[in-house]
C-alpha cells in the first residue's frame, strides 16, 4: 500500500493484524485486497481522510470512515462496513453497505478524528470543515452506537482574519481524558508584502464526552510565532521549556494577547508554563514545525 498522507489499520485485543486501508482500498492481513473493498469514496492526498471505528454491537463489524475531501470535484464524509465474518475470516466491505454518506455534514471537509465514549462503550467520530463550502469553521459530531451513526452535535466558531480558515491542511485530536479537542490549521495567506506566506496555528477547544459537545476556544498558539489569545488577564509569566526540561524563553506579560518570536527555536516539542498573578499554572504542549 502506498499513500501520501492518510491511512488506517486495525488489529485484534491480542495485537494480530486484521486489515489496514488507505481509505480508497482495504487490505486484509494476507496483504491482499478485500473482494468488494475497492473504490472506497476517501483521498489519501489529504490529512485525516481515514478512520476504523469498531461496531459497538458487533465485535466482527467494523466502520471505515473516509472524507472525500473535494476529489474531483465530490465531497462528503463516507462510511463502510467491514465484516470479519466474510471471506473465510479475512474479511470484506458489506456490498449492501459501502460508500453510505454521511448525513448533516457540510459541503467540504478535511479533518476526522474518533475517540471512545467510555460511558457507554460508543464513540465519538468528530469532523471539522466548511457549513458554506467556503470557510471552514463548524464542527459536526457523530455518535456510533447501537443505533448506528447519529449525528448528536454541531457548532460553528468564527476565526479573527488572522486565523483565516481557508485553505486549511492539519490535524485534529482529543485528549486522552476526553476533556479537550486540539486543531491545527496549516493556512495559506497574503503577507505584509502581497506575497503568499504560510502561518501554522493550533487552536484548543473544550470537548464533553459524554455528549459530544465542542465549547470555547481556549487558547490561540501560532506555531511560527507563538501566539498567546488565553482567558488570562494581564500580568502573567511565560515560561518554554525543550523537551529536556531546560528553559529557552522566559518573559512577564503585561497584556492580554503576546507573541514570541520562534525564528531561532530547532523543531521538536516545547512545553509552555503560564502562570498568572495568583501563582496558578497552566501547562501546554507546542510544537515547533
Amino acid at each position: 500500500m502506498t499513500s501520501q498522507r492518510s491511512s488506517a489499520s486495525v488489529s485484534d485485543s491480542s495485537g494480530n493484524l486484521l486489515f489496514y486501508t488507505d481509505g480508497i482500498n482495504v487490505w486484509n492481513n494476507a496483504h491482499q485486497i478485500m473482494p468488494n473493498a475497492t473504490g472506497l469514496f476517501g483521498n489519501n492526498e489529504i490529512d485525516q481522510s481515514v478512520i476504523i471505528v469498531p461496531d459497538p454491537n458487533n465485535t466482527s463489524k467494523y466502520y471505515v470512515f473516509t472524507n472525500r475531501g473535494n476529489a474531483m470535484g465530490l465531497s462528503g464524509i463516507y462510511y463502510s462496513i467491514i465484516d470479519m465474518s466474510l471471506d473465510g475470516g479475512l474479511g470484506d466491505v458489506d456490498v449492501a453497505q459501502k460508500n453510505i454518506i454521511l448525513q448533516g455534514v457540510g459541503d467540504y471537509s478535511k479533518n476526522l478524528t474518533v475517540i471512545l465514549n467510555s460511558n457507554d462503550n460508543s464513540y465519538w467520530i468528530v469532523i471539522f470543515g466548511s457549513k458554506d463550502g467556503i470557510a471552514s469553521d463548524t464542527f459536526y459530531t457523530y455518535k456510533v452506537d447501537a443505533l448506528g451513526v447519529n449525528l448528536a452535535n454541531q457548532v460553528t466558531f468564527t476565526f479573527n482574519l488572522n486565523e483565516s480558515t481557508e485553505n486549511v491542511t492539519g490535524q485534529m485530536k482529543i485528549s486522552p481524558d476526553g476533556q479537550s479537542l486540539a486543531l491545527i490549521h496549516n493556512t495559506v495567506g497574503a503577507g505584509r508584502n502581497g506575497e503568499f506566506e504560510e502561518a501554522q496555528s493550533l487552536f484548543v477547544f473544550d470537548f464533553d464526552s459524554v455528549t459530544g459537545a465542542i465549547s470555547q476556544l481556549n487558547d490561540s498558539f501560532s506555531l511560527n510565532d507563538i501566539s498567546i489569545k488565553s482567558m488570562l488577564e494581564s500580568n502573567y509569566a511565560i515560561e518554554i521549556y525543550d523537551h529536556k526540561g531546560s528553559l529557552v524563553n522566559k518573559k512577564k506579560v503585561t497584556k492580554k494577547d503576546f507573541n514570541i518570536n520562534t525564528s531561532s527555536f530547532k523543531s521538536g516539542i516545547y512545553y509552555l508554563k503560564i502562570i498568572d498573578s495568583n501563582s496558578n499554572i497552566i501547562h501546554k504542549s507546542i510544537i515547533k514545525i
